[in-house]
């Protein structure tokens, strides 16, 4: 990495921390905007950084990583004011725009994807919904059969902060599978871990943006947990997760 900044914008409630990842050789003028997991009510820090650094590193280009609001301080619809405000920054720098998020960062990447959709713009080249977290009160047989407890408890703390108790929130703001029309977003990068309660929902968005006739290219990985992208337990799947997203942009 050639170097890590951090630095703000200026925003109607406050300014707004983003952190810049720049790799030692930029190959790109894509600018990958970046929305972390952490149920949308943590921030894990050098997770992030570790992440974002691989990212820039792996796909040639610059990485902002948006520190949006965050609940049970800041509920529906902070974080995803903060992504609008972060959006409309990113596409006064560049002309190629990625939006990319794993968990409630995916739901946020793809509420800006909408949001984006819906105001006209600006335009986003690619969308970047890693096991992402899109909407709260489901209950889907990779949830109902989770393994693990503890993602899952997670989970329904991170949508009851969120959405201040109303976990059924239908509002594709905040939990885009929720959404009616899907058309004429853009293609779509879906990753999902077979071994996820999420998985469920990132397959049924990525059905239904195919049905809106989206482009979707859906990567299923086997045998892995939700949160691979940032556990030194997957390094192999990590690495194969980052050679997608290259080759999204050769």
């Amino acid at each position: 990495m050639a170097g890590t900044e951090r630095t703000s914008i200026p925003t109607a409630h406050g300014d707004l921390p983003i952190a810049i990842y720049r790799p030692d050789t930029i190959t790109r003028r894509t600018l990958i905007l970046h929305f972390q997991g952490g149920g949308f009510i943590y921030h894990f820090a050098p997770q992030n950084d570790f992440l974002c650094a691989r990212i820039a590193d792996a796909c040639g280009c610059v990485v902002a990583s948006v520190i949006y609001r965050l609940a049970p301080k800041h509920p529906f619809p902070a974080a995803t004011e903060d992504a609008f405000a972060a959006l409309q920054w990113a596409s006064a720098v560049t002309e190629d725009l990625v939006v990319c998020g794993e968990s409630a960062g995916g739901a946020l990447a793809a509420a800006a994807a909408l949001h984006a959709r819906t105001r006209g713009g600006p335009a986003i080249s690619q969308q970047w919904l890693i096991y992402p977290m899109l909407a709260g009160g489901m209950e889907t047989e990779s949830r109902k059969n989770a393994v693990d407890e503890q993602p899952m408890a997670n989970i329904r703390a991170g949508w009851a902060a969120y959405t201040a108790g109303n976990v059924g929130l239908t509002d594709p703001m905040a939990a885009p599978l929720h959404a009616a029309d899907l058309s004429s977003l853009p293609p779509a990068l879906v990753i999902v871990a077979e071994s996820d309660p999420l998985r469920d929902e990132g397959l049924a968005y990525a059905e239904k943006l195919r049905g809106a006739g989206v482009a979707v290219d859906l990567q299923r990985f086997a045998e892995t947990p939700h949160g691979f992208m940032t556990s030194s337990k997957t390094e192999a799947q990590r690495v194969a997760a980052l050679d997608l997203m290259r080759f999204r942009l050769a």
